[in-house]
């Protein structure tokens, strides 16, 4: 497609508020956001099928991230 893409990076305790500020001021025709497992409060490997079965290993993970 060929589309350039302009990526931000931001830390915000009002998030909502932010994006809608933010794309207001940039007036942008599209606007794709996405979110890491750390916005889901999950620890970062507690799905993660490869570590499911190991739990030692599983439990070192989480308690590093």
């Amino acid at each position: 497609l060929n589309i350039p893409i302009h990526t931000e990076y931001g830390v915000t305790d009002d998030l909502e508020a932010d994006v809608v500020r933010f794309v207001n001021e940039k007036q942008y025709d599209f606007l794709l956001i996405g979110g890491g497992l750390s916005l889901s409060e999950e620890p970062p490997f507690k799905e993660a099928s490869i570590f499911k079965n190991i739990r030692w290993l599983n439990g070192l993970a989480n308690r590093l991230f």
